[in-house]
């Protein structure tokens, strides 16, 4: 049975739509980027778009703030923002194109509905550290506004924070507000090379401890990545103290800051996850992720083609693995292919979980685990 498609201009449209919807399940679509994140397939009764809600709302670069229907791209808002000098500090990155979706379409509201960060998180934090407040439209058709654009004025729960990372199983996100920061005037990359995965963690390990405001800690099979960024003379001096700090771990070479900005990138973008297999995402403690690289290695000592990175100074590690083959890591989640499982997925003794989404969505209209960026 094919669902049924709307795209409201607004909240009250939104809001008549799931407020009708009772006996149905609502998908809330954004660009639609993700769908197949965790293996989700399923559709629901009704897909309701977001794509006509995708206007500028106010922008005041002076302040920081920016506002906008959640449905906006996020390609436009990154071209708004640098217009300005600015940028989205925790660095999301579109990855439809690892989930079979074409590139350009990945929207604003499911980036915070998911909460994806890129590697400039472990300085700048996730993406909802930088949500200030939203509108939306709970499971009952009510329509309600949380947080704001200044964070000293708002009061009572900090519902952008339950929203981010909540999947659209609690509300459909209609317009948002983010902080945004000034793009760093000048930035490199210093690059460690021929460093095990153990050997890159305690080289990582090392730099972070520095006050050195490091903005991207990443390993790749043969190569160790620093990123700095700031004012021209501030990221040479931390440069050279970086150097010193990591030169007993072998090779060192600095790299300009065009290779910073498409090596950081395509970090970001997963450029290796194109290739046909599975994918996993482990979340670990940073001096933990040489271990879930060196379990996924047992697989290419048995003559499987595997590939990995390792970002957030180790707690984040992507993993690329034949079809069909069971990791058992702790931390890991299959998030593509056969078996795969979306992180919105409630476990039952998860009571606090449920008892949330009761109370934003008591009939169960929302699909689970379908707020798609």
């Amino acid at each position: 049975m094919s669902s049924e498609a709307l795209t409201p201009a607004d909240a009250r449209e939104a809001a008549e739509i799931i407020a009708g919807a009772m006996g149905r399940t609502v998908e809330i679509r954004g660009g639609g980027t993700r769908r197949a994140y965790g293996g989700n397939t399923a559709g629901g009764d009704i897909v309701l778009s977001t794509a006509r809600l995708n206007g500028v709302i106010d922008y005041d670069p002076q302040e920081l703030v920016l506002t906008v229907g959640a449905g906006a791209k996020l390609a436009d808002i990154e071209a708004l923002l640098a217009a300005k000098g600015q940028m989205l500090g925790f660095e999301p990155a579109d990855l439809g194109p690892v989930f079979g979706e074409p590139a350009g379409q990945t929207t604003i509201g499911g980036i915070l509905a998911t909460n994806l960060s890129g590697p400039r998180r472990i300085l700048t934090g996730a993406a909802r550290d930088h949500f200030l407040g939203f509108a939306g439209v709970n499971g009952q058709g009510v329509a309600f506004k949380a947080g704001g654009k200044v964070v000293k004025n708002v009061t009572g729960f900090d519902l952008p924070k339950l929203m981010a990372g909540s999947w659209g199983t609690l509300a459909l996100l209609t317009e948002v507000t983010l902080k945004v920061m000034p793009r760093p005037r000048a930035a490199a990359t210093l690059l460690a090379h021929g460093l095990s995965p153990d050997q890159a963690i305690a080289a990582m390990t090392c730099a972070m401890s520095l006050p050195l405001a490091i903005s991207g800690a990443a390993h790749q099979p043969g190569q160790t990545a620093f990123r700095l960024e700031g004012f021209g003379p501030s990221v040479e001096a931390r440069l050279e103290r970086l150097k010193s700090e990591l030169a007993s771990f072998g090779e060192l070479e600095v790299r300009n800051e065009t290779f910073t900005q498409t090596f950081w990138r395509d970090l970001a973008r997963l450029d290796f996850a194109g290739a046909e297999g599975d994918l996993w995402r482990v979340s670990t403690a940073p001096a933990e992720g040489a271990r879930a690289i060196a379990a996924a290695e047992d697989l290419r000592v048995m003559g499987m083609e595997i590939d990995w990175r390792m970002d957030w100074a180790g707690g984040l590690v992507w993993l690329r693995t034949p079809a069909g083959v069971a990791l058992r890591i702790e931390g890991a989640r299959r998030v593509r292919g056969e078996g795969a499982m979306p992180p919105s997925v409630l476990e039952p003794r998860d009571v606090l979980s449920a008892r949330v989404r009761a109370a934003f969505d008591p009939a169960g209209v929302f699909l689970d685990r379908v707020l798609l960026p």
